[in-house]
């Protein structure tokens, strides 16, 4: 059984009025006074279930060693967690395509992209 809680209303209140924003749990509880920190934690757990909120991945961290990842986008498999470099020309090529049609900046080096890679993707067939 589903219960929409005065808590619960709230939450989605301000999520639909900044859509276009990103939050973290510590900015939800800051930006929701009137709900208990556990409240926010228990409803977020159940909106994601109910497909109402998506969590985003936390950062991770990868060694570079010397090579830089400043000057193109990065590929992550869902499946197996492969890491992939995209090649600088598509990457760039990609980035320009959004800046014309969007007006948007793209900083590549913080750019990653999710989805399912060519082994995985041929494992399931």
């Amino acid at each position: 059984m589903k219960y929409n809680t005065c808590q619960k209303k709230l939450i989605l209140e301000f999520f639909q009025s900044h859509k276009e924003s990103l939050f973290t749990l510590e900015e939800l509880i800051a930006a929701l006074p009137k709900v208990g920190k556990s409240t926010i934690y228990r409803q977020i757990g159940k909106m994601e279930a109910e497909g109402l909120v998506k969590k985003l991945e936390a950062p991770f961290y990868q060694y570079l060693g010397m090579k830089s990842c400043e000057s193109h986008l990065h590929l992550v498999c869902v499946e197996c967690g492969k890491f992939i470099h995209l090649d600088d020309e598509i990457s760039h090529s990609l980035i320009s395509k959004i800046k014309e049609m969007e007006d948007f900046e793209v900083s590549s080096s913080e750019t990653t992209l999710y989805g399912i890679c060519r082994n995985c993707k041929g494992n399931k067939k």
